[in-house]
């Protein structure tokens, strides 16, 4: 799927899947530039592989999307493209019938595997297992010549829920505005905090109510200390968050290190650390969920 928020200066003009939940075509005007992006899932075999993609191409050719000098071509290809960076480990032969129909649809279309060109060097793989030890790169970016300068971020970010990673992508000319001021509600697991409780306890009897003590409506009095718990659950909120971000970095710097050790040099040892800093990072997404 693609996910477009509500506020994202979009128009969708033309929207194709396949039968099979393989693809995902779609023709849009952002900020007054017509676009091509496509969400693909490619097939594990090669026959199926190699046909997906020639309907793939076929596809573009028809639309005249690939006329367009903005494609945009993302997702799980489920093959590495160059068996020398984007694989270690496993059978070293490369699935060529795949790569070639692959590379039919760069050399047609002028698109380019964009983090390859950031990272020439660079080994990363975005998935793999343990028994026995294989990474791949089997996710990619694949877009026009003529967006190349406008990147201004691609990156590999560790999967937490997912056996693939994501592969983060930004375009400084469709990059989405900044927030305005948000509409702020009050987060109730803060009811379950005792800091937060023991803060409401001290504070109604002591302050709040102490000074409301010359209101003579009650309808006064009752919003003075809506407004006062209102204030201070927020700036109590805000503490709590800078707390928790500040430890999710900390804890995300140290799987993404002990992540790429691990693929450096697969052993059980590594692999023990890196699960322990998953993990970690699973139950802190979780209490996120739990909060939204």
């Amino acid at each position: 799927m693609v996910l477009i928020k509500n506020s994202f200066d979009i128009d969708i003009m033309l929207s194709q899947t396949d039968s099979s939940g393989r693809l995902l075509l779609f023709k849009a005007l952002i900020k007054e530039e017509n676009y091509t992006i496509a969400n693909i899932y490619g097939p594990n075999k090669d026959a199926e592989a190699v046909q997906f993609y020639h309907k793939l191409s076929k596809l573009l050719r028809t639309n005249d999307s690939g006329n367009e000098e903005n494609i945009i071509m993302g997702g799980d290809f489920n093959c590495p493209l160059n068996i020398n960076l984007d694989k270690k480990g496993g059978i070293q032969i490369p699935r060529r019938h795949v790569i070639k129909s692959i590379e039919e649809i760069q050399d047609e279309f002028s698109l380019h595997d964009i983090w390859h060109i950031k990272n020439p060097n660079q080994q990363s793989f975005t998935w793999g297992r343990c028994s026995p030890f294989v990474f791949c790169r089997l996710d990619y970016w694949l877009i026009s010549h003529k967006l190349h300068d406008l990147v201004t971020s691609v990156d590999i970010l560790p999967s937490i829920k997912s056996d693939h990673s994501a592969v983060f992508l930004e375009l400084k000319e469709i990059k989405e505005n900044n927030r305005g001021p948000s509409y702020w509600k009050l987060n109730t697991t803060l009811l379950a905090n005792e800091e937060y409780k023991k803060m409401i306890i001290d504070k109604l009897p002591n302050i709040w109510l102490e000074e409301a003590k010359d209101l003579r409506d009650r309808r006064s009095i009752w919003d003075w200390i809506k407004f006062n718990i209102r204030n201070d659950s927020i700036i109590f909120s805000k503490r709590l968050l800078q707390i928790r971000q500040k430890h999710e970095r900390e804890l995300t710097n140290k799987y993404h290190e002990s992540l790429a050790a691990f693929q450096d040099n697969p052993c059980d040892n590594m692999r023990i650390t890196m699960e322990r800093y998953k993990s970690e990072l699973e139950s802190m997404y979780d209490k996120k969920v739990e909060g939204l």
